[in-house]
């Protein structure tokens, strides 16, 4: 057990290995889409090729096939297929697993570090089934590698692009990640900054959308710093979706006091099979009522619904992620090409949540990493 604690703290700890397990999954997923990518191809021109005969005589192949089947008990067709029909589709089949092999050894690597951190399985026990699988999966691995010259390279190519698709937009979201956990404020830097004189309220309330769980994005400090007002109730909000099926109403919505003045958080929870959907007085009305139970000052309370009937705006941050001049020229093209692409390409959080375009603004905001 000690040398399982001592793992899974290293692991915790250490940020190089978290990022070279990233990297082995993507790998592995990469190659699972390279090979899917092939699968059906070679599926249609394998059955086109079978359809051709070798030899004009040959008129009555399955009849051929089929025609004695009933001479044989149950018994011999189980072991006909289990000693010769199986192992010789597992020997054709394999040819085609010069991208699957790796998934299947990136696998067994990864249920290794389970058994041991996860599980806390025996180190005899992990040990038996890794040299078990890794015989077994290596004299796959040395045989198809004679097959990347004869067109297994292409596998190779698909996973590499998709692979740098992965890696690049997982970098550019774990330097924005990591960007707002060290500049986020504080309470005390909110309350600071609200209390300013400068500052207008308007009437309504402001649902700024975010990615944090904890803490205040630096968004929110640049948005009322430099538009100098802010309505009279903003509530942070995060959505989350979780790894269940659906979530309960009256658990969706986990609220709390953010800070003095009207603010405050609210953490939006859905199952995978829920549709989010912020458009319409249902989430408002559920929203409100579940501030008003957390609530305890009957004049922050009819602030609340004052707020409420002068109507809602929806703000979220587009943040724009610029590399420092210290950085490489690899973190340039990775940031500002790749990154940028697909920050620009993929589905805005404004179609997936339903949010009213009427009812929403944008504001940008350089992160300078």
């Amino acid at each position: 057990m000690a040398l399982q604690s001592k793992t899974k703290e290293f692991f915790e700890k250490s940020p190089k290995i978290q990022s070279f397990f990233i990297s082995i999954v993507l790998v592995g997923t990469s190659m699972v889409i390279g090979d899917g990518a092939l699968t059906p191809a070679i599926s249609v021109v394998s059955a086109v090729q079978g359809i051709q005969s070798r030899s004009d005589k040959i008129t009555q192949s399955a009849e051929a096939m089929f025609a004695d089947l009933g001479h044989f008990n149950k018994t011999s067709i189980q072991m006909a297929f289990s000693f010769l029909v199986y192992p010789a589709l597992i020997l054709t089949y394999g040819g085609q697993g010069v991208a699957v092999i790796w998934v299947m050894l990136i696998t067994t690597c990864l249920m290794v570090v389970v058994m041991l951190v996860i599980w806390q399985t025996n180190v005899a026990l992990i040990l038996l089934f890794f040299a078990v699988f890794i015989f077994i999966e290596g004299i796959f691995m040395t045989s198809l590698l004679r097959k990347v010259p004869q067109g297994g390279w292409v596998p190779f190519a698909i996973a590499t692009f998709f692979l740098i698709i992965m890696l690049s937009y997982t970098c550019g979201r774990s330097k924005k990640t990591a960007y707002e956990a060290e500049r986020k404020m504080s309470r005390s830097d909110l309350t600071q900054l609200l209390l300013r004189d400068a500052n207008i309220r308007v009437p309504g309330i402001c649902f700024f959308c975010t990615d944090l769980v904890n803490g205040i994005p630096p968004i929110i400090g640049h948005y009322v710093q430099h538009v100098g007002s802010l309505h009279e109730v903003m509530v942070v909000v995060t959505v989350r979706t979780l790894p269940i099926k659906s979530v309960l109403p009256e658990e969706r919505y986990l609220v709390g006091k953010l800070g003095p003045n009207g603010v405050y958080r609210c953490l939006v929870q859905y199952g995978y099979k829920d549709v989010p959907n912020m458009d319409g007085d249902e989430f408002i009305t559920s929203l409100v009522e579940k501030l008003t139970e957390a609530i305890e000052s009957p004049i922050e309370i009819q602030q609340l619904e004052s707020a409420a009937n002068s109507g809602v705006v929806y703000v979220m941050g587009r943040t724009v992620l610029k590399p420092s001049e210290k950085n490489g020229c690899l973190a340039h093209i990775v940031i500002d090409y790749f990154y940028r692409f697909l920050q620009n390409n993929f589905r805005s959080a404004v179609s997936t949540l339903n949010i009213p375009p009427s009812k929403m603004l944008q504001v940008g905001m350089l992160y300078e990493i």
